[in-house]
């Protein structure tokens, strides 16, 4: 570490935080509201990327959702065939911890 190292300050970290929040607010207005299959997996993925820190994390709980919301709801050709795959990759990394 350098000497001019100094860590972020609580008040950076919570301007941060709140700069962040707003950006996922705002991409909220995008979302299928009507469609639970649509609408539960991106409200948990950034529910999961607040919670945990982790973007991957978040990600991961996406992609597992959606392709099982889809699949009990009889969706599944909407399922693309990377989203399933991704879903498989995922699911071996979360088994694996």
């Amino acid at each position: 570490m350098s000497r001019n190292f100094q860590p972020p300050s609580r008040h950076n970290i919570i301007a941060q935080l709140f700069v962040q929040c707003r950006n996922i607010m705002s991409g909220m207005q995008h979302l299928t509201w009507s469609d639970p299959t649509e609408l539960l997996p991106a409200l948990l993925t950034i529910i999961v990327v607040l919670l945990s820190f982790s973007i991957a994390n978040g990600i991961a709980a996406g992609f597992l959702s959606c392709v099982l919301l889809k699949v009990i709801a009889g969706k599944t050709s909407d399922v693309s065939a990377p989203a399933w795959v991704m879903s498989l990759i995922f699911s071996a990394r979360l088994a694996h911890f």
